[in-house]
């Protein structure tokens, strides 16, 4: 197995999620030669949050536009965030996403991801989970989207949240 592929055995935090704090917040950063390696419970792995997130939550695939999709899903988590318990349509995401059978086939996909849930079906209205929403922070804070892309959280400073040393390869 390469050096690269990812770690299929992954098991999610049996912890609930605090969505106020960035997902991640159960893992650490430690020096590698050159470089940093994010370590959870078991191992250590190569790179960043967001590699760790793609190859170990998400169980995608090396591809070159990882962070573009993963920029994509932030629009779309930012489509469908709401601060209360109230649904939104999951037609938001079309216009995020464009394509007819895509926005379904990507509404169905977060599901199954857990990172909303929903009344009737996907299709219908959503709501994002607490990890949905950790996610969403962790994305917007780790984004290298111009902030008229991708709005940032102006009021959080990355100091402020102790977690967040991990998201630049400061060990904690």
């Amino acid at each position: 197995m390469s050096d690269d592929a990812p770690n299929w055995n992954w098991v999610m935090p049996t912890e609930p999620f605090d969505p106020e704090v960035p997902w991640g917040q159960h893992l650490t950063s430690v020096p590698n030669l050159g470089g940093w390696l994010v370590h959870d419970e078991a191992e250590h792995f190569p790179g960043d949050l967001r590699g760790y997130f793609w190859f170990e939550r998400l169980k995608m695939g090396a591809v070159q536009n990882a962070r573009e999709h993963l920029d994509l899903l932030l629009a779309v988590l930012d489509t469908l965030h709401t601060t209360g318990a109230e649904l939104v349509h999951a037609t938001a995401a079309r216009n995020v996403i464009g394509y007819e059978g895509y926005w379904q086939h990507y509404m169905c996909w977060l599901s199954s991801q857990r990172l909303c849930t929903y009344v009737l079906h996907p299709l219908h209205k959503v709501r994002l989970t607490d990890e949905g929403r950790a996610v969403r922070l962790m994305l917007r804070l780790t984004s290298t989207l111009h902030s008229d892309v991708a709005p940032r959280l102006g009021t959080l400073d990355r100091r402020d949240v102790p977690v967040l040393g991990i998201l630049d390869g400061t060990p904690r």
